[in-house]
């Protein structure tokens, strides 16, 4: 049986970015209070914004090599919607620019993003991937994020993260390794780590039940939306 004590190890390894995705929520909401939040506010949402994604995007946490937030139009206020990111280029924290323009080839349609909707549509932290960020980093990406909600339970925005997967991976693999016959899985059946050399991150878990032999004997979701503990045994 996969116990809560097993389900609770998997929190440490992401018990940082939730607590930093938190963070700049809780920003989020109180620039929205003061009237601070759109596209006319960028230099007010920066200085509040950026040192919570400096002290994230460290040596110390080598993980985490992006952050940001979207925030959602205050209809009421005629303000637009925007997203505002940072990534480390060579060292220093640098804003990341996305292009925005629906007409353009490289648009990055962030609303349509399944972290985004993961956010949205859960409570808590949601993780998504490993997947390919073709408009983000152009990397394989696990990409965690938080719907931000205001004080009347209005939803008004999303804090999200991009990890670094051989690092996250790594670390999560070394809370696997003495569960011998689990796999670390993401919402759609696909690896996030696992001690079968064949599974992969990434790799779909059914096709390597075909060939290996095995079958999910128990399945246990975490406390982070999207993962799964899958416990295999021999058919």
């Amino acid at each position: 049986m996969i116990g809560d004590d097993i389900v609770n190890e998997f929190d440490e390894p992401v018990a940082f970015v939730r607590q930093v995705l938190s963070d700049l929520a809780e920003r989020v909401v109180a620039l929205r209070g003061s009237g601070s939040l759109g596209p006319q506010h960028l230099a007010a949402m920066s200085s509040a914004l950026e040192p919570v994604c400096a002290d994230a995007i460290t040596p110390e946490h080598p993980e985490i090599v992006g952050v940001g937030v979207v925030w959602v139009a205050d209809e009421t206020a005629g303000d637009a919607s925007g997203m505002l990111w940072w990534r480390a280029d060579g060292g220093v924290l640098a804003p990341k620019m996305h292009v925005y323009n629906p007409e353009s080839d490289t648009y990055y349609d962030y609303g349509r993003s399944e972290w985004f909707r993961a956010a949205r549509d859960s409570e808590g932290l949601a993780i998504v991937g490993p997947f390919i960020d073709a408009w983000g980093t152009d990397d394989h990406a696990l990409t965690p994020s938080m719907a931000i909600v205001d004080d009347e339970g209005q939803f008004i925005g999303v804090a999200a993260a991009d990890l670094d997967v051989a690092v996250i991976t790594g670390q999560l693999a070394r809370v696997l390794r003495p569960h011998g016959d689990l796999v670390l899985a993401d919402a759609e059946d696909r690896a996030v780590a696992s001690n079968y050399p064949m599974l992969s991150p990434g790799l779909r878990v059914d096709p390597f039940l075909t060939k290996s032999g095995y079958r999910v004997a128990e399945r246990v979701p975490l406390h982070t939306h999207g993962w799964q503990l899958l416990r295999l045994a021999r058919l």
